[in-house]
């Protein structure tokens, strides 16, 4: 049936989840191995995406990261 620019359709099965590489458990170690005035560049991620792993990951640890766009990605910096 077609409402305007939309169409419904009845019966369209639902494709399964791909949620890729698990990039967090990745990022995660290689932010506890940083020493604090070393960094790491991530790329092909967007800075929101970096940001927000970042922030999880500096919580749970208790230390201290921060970013800025580079090029094509995103440096990581631990200040504490």
């Amino acid at each position: 049936m077609a409402t305007g620019p939309y169409i419904i359709e009845n019966n369209v099965p639902i494709p399964r989840m791909n949620r890729g590489p698990k990039s967090g458990l990745a990022m995660g170690a290689v932010l506890r191995a940083l020493e604090v005035s070393q960094s790491v560049l991530i790329g092909d991620s967007t800075h929101k995406d970096v940001g927000a792993r970042v922030s999880y990951i500096a919580r749970t640890m208790g230390r201290k990261f921060t970013t800025r766009k580079e090029g094509g990605g995103v440096r990581v910096w631990r200040v504490s």
